[in-house]
């Protein structure tokens, strides 16, 4: 079963990413295919995504579910799929490339958007 361990702060933060709709949009189908566990910032795991199935599910726009996936992953969250995990967004997105979830157009358009969120002057995912 896929598990989102998420605490308030990270959730928050979440925001500097992408528009609340968009958060609440993909968390809300994340919770009908697994599990979404809220832990205190002081309690571990609280940061950890295991999208093992999720990844691989079509029924939500595959892009607004990856800019949430990844804009966790660029706030210090591991990403797990399968026996593998990785932390940073530039790490999941070659994850993601490495075992074919994403298109090398799809790595560009995100590694455009991130570098762009560092410069500070990305816009939010929406």
């Amino acid at each position: 079963m896929d598990i989102l361990y998420i605490s308030p702060k990270t959730r928050h933060e979440l925001t500097q990413y992408c528009e609340n709709e968009l958060l609440f949009t993909v968390m809300d189908h994340f919770a009908k295919n697994g599990k979404i566990i809220e832990k205190k910032d002081i309690e571990h795991p609280n940061r950890l995504w295991i999208i093992t199935d999720y990844i691989s599910n079509h029924t939500i726009d595959q892009k607004k579910k990856l800019a949430v996936i990844l804009s966790f992953a660029s706030l210090a969250g591991l990403v797990q799929i399968g026996d593998r995990q990785e932390l940073g967004e530039t790490n999941v997105l070659c994850m993601l490339k490495e075992l074919h979830y994403i298109s090398d157009d799809d790595f560009d358009y995100y590694v455009e958007r991130f570098f762009n969120f560092s410069q500070g002057h990305g816009v939010k995912f929406s």
